[in-house]
């Protein structure tokens, strides 16, 4: 009799200090910024990349952080549009990471070689891809925090969007 109301009461106490220590749901994420890509200088003219010259092939420049919509079309005022390219290897072209604040309206154009499904995480948004065509996702950055995009059939991440808090 008296393991198992030790038992209980050791269970009750465990829920208590759970419950009592666990972050709010209305709490700020306190994310500290991720490390972004550097973008090497590229050689001088007449001269060898040190991989090159070594025999090597010569490495894929990184895509820099994006921090800033491209767009082409126009479009909503307030809205930032990110273009990418996707192929079978992934990410084809536009950044690796998409840094914006949060409450912002952005727009994923995504033109893919591929047919394949985009899935954003956290936000758990997907989109339908398909080949030789370009799809969109619309979002408003409602969650801070730092969130994967997918390939997901591939389960091949081909980059990241970063929500810094307001």
């Amino acid at each position: 009799m008296r393991p198992l109301l030790f038992v209980t009461l050791a269970l009750g106490v465990l829920i208590a200090l759970f419950y009592a220590l666990a972050p709010s749901r209305d709490m700020p994420l306190n994310l500290t910024p991720a490390a972004t890509l550097a973008v090497l200088p590229a050689p001088s003219p007449g001269t060898q990349a040190p991989r090159e010259a070594a025999g090597e092939a010569p490495a894929a420049a990184p895509t820099p952080v994006a921090s800033a919509a491209v767009s082409r079309d126009a479009e909503p005022p307030g809205v930032k549009v990110f273009r990418l390219e996707v192929s079978a290897e992934g990410l084809a072209s536009g950044p690796a990471v998409i840094r914006v604040r949060q409450g912002e309206r952005i727009a994923l154009s995504i033109a893919s070689s591929i047919a394949d499904e985009l899935h954003l995480h956290g936000y758990d948004r997907h989109l339908p891809l398909r080949a030789g065509e370009t799809a969109r996702l619309d979002l408003v950055t409602e969650l801070s925090g730092r969130f994967s995009y997918e390939l997901h059939q591939q389960h091949r991440e081909i980059g990241v969007l970063e929500v810094l808090p307001r």
